[in-house]
């Protein structure tokens, strides 16, 4: 779970983004993004809105979005608004919160581990290979 001691990095409701973004970290998102975002923790803000995809270990959804979602732990408050596919290992949904899309529980080793450097496998070629 989302840890009280990390402070995340905010993305205020004047701020409109376009891209892709990537964080080990947590943002909190109270502006724009259209893009995709690979984040450790994501909290969209009532005012956020995100056009795009979402990967993450925990969503926090009180705002808006537009596209999929996948995640190990999404939560949507009252206010949110989600057109798009929810892809879960965990999900709580509050009275109110709205969801125009799939829902789906995934294994967890289907959700990505942002903690974790990724690592390109490669094939080693045949005159690398000890005989």
């Amino acid at each position: 779970m989302f840890s009280k001691k990390l402070i995340p990095s905010l993305i205020s409701a004047d701020v409109t983004l376009e891209g892709e973004i990537k964080s080990a970290g947590a943002i909190q998102l109270d502006g724009t993004i259209n893009g995709q975002i690979a984040v450790n923790h994501l909290t969209i803000g009532e005012q956020g809105q995100v056009i795009g995809t979402i990967t993450a270990e925990e969503v926090v959804i009180k705002g808006r979005v537009t596209g999929s979602v996948t995640a190990t732990s999404v939560i949507l408050e009252k206010s949110a608004q989600v057109q798009g596919d929810i892809f879960h290992g965990t999900l709580s949904i509050a009275t109110g919160a709205e969801v125009d899309g799939t829902v789906k529980k995934l294994e967890t080793e289907n959700v990505t581990d942002l903690s974790q450097p990724k690592v390109e496998k490669r094939p080693i070629p045949k005159s690398q290979v000890a005989n």
